[in-house]
């Protein structure tokens, strides 16, 4: 299985959505976690309720408006479901 890349570094500011669309702001990189997922890089971050689990980088955007807007397609495509 060939190695993942990483798209953000320790220290790095990344804002955070989840899966349901829930923008929860900007977080600190503190940790990569490269063995969590076969198919997707996942971080720790803080701060945080749960240090202890590592969130994918699908989850993660490099700017407040990226994440917002994904916030915003991922509630739409909940209300359609």
């Amino acid at each position: 299985m060939a190695k993942l890349v990483n798209k953000y570094n320790v220290g790095d500011i990344v804002y955070y959505v989840n899966d349901n669309g829930v923008y929860w702001g900007s977080k600190t990189i503190v940790q990569l976690a490269d063995d969590h997922n076969p198919k997707s890089m996942c971080y720790h971050f803080t701060p945080t309720d749960t240090p202890w689990y590592p969130n994918i980088e699908c989850n993660l955007f490099a700017t407040e408006e990226e994440a917002q807007a994904a916030a915003k397609e991922r509630r739409a495509t909940w209300a359609r479901e």
